[in-house]
């Protein structure tokens, strides 16, 4: 953890300092693995509740070179060629799966029909740009909660820090 980090006792993505969305400034830079999972567990039923209108997401992601790793394997693309992935974005600080709207940086992406196992992935600049001039992507850094501890050490650690600002980074 950096020097900036904070304690938490909830896991966390942090966008390696990429803020999920452009606009408005100073947009959230980590989200709640928790609001991932939640998001995530919607996908296939926001898919399904788009009837016969074709939505934007989920859709096809191609991992080209390698660009990010992956711990699902990928499906057969068309007429088995390359391994897909889907991908979806995903927002901070909500438990309903984007609908709407700009998409921001962040996304998740898994196995067509293992939604539930994903990876989470970001847009970042600094990687460069892709021939469509998209930023590439890049892994979030996952942060797993604390774990718990007994309740005299919890106790001394309220003493030294304030509970009410313990929250992820947004400059990791």
């Amino acid at each position: 953890m950096s020097s900036n980090s904070r304690k938490t006792n909830s896991s966390y993505y942090c966008f390696n300092g990429v803020p999920y969305i452009d606009k408005p400034p100073g947009a959230q830079k980590w989200m709640y693995a928790e609001e991932a999972r939640r998001q995530q567990a919607k996908v296939e039923l926001e898919k399904l509740l788009e009837g016969k209108q074709k939505p934007k997401y989920p859709r096809d992601f191609w991992n080209h070179k390698n660009e990010v790793e992956l711990s699902t394997p990928g499906s057969a693309g068309q007429h088995g060629k390359k391994t897909v992935w889907e991908h979806h974005p995903l927002i901070p600080g909500q438990d309903k799966p984007w609908r709407e709207g700009p998409p921001g940086a962040v996304r998740s992406v898994w196995t067509r029909g293992d939604a539930e196992n994903f990876d989470v992935i970001v847009h970042d600049k600094s990687r460069g740009f892709t021939k469509r001039n998209t930023p590439k992507f890049a892994n979030a850094k996952y942060h797993p909660a604390l774990p718990t501890q007994p309740e005299n050490q919890q106790q001394q650690d309220v003493r030294q820090t304030n509970p009410a600002v313990q929250v992820p980074p947004d400059n990791e």
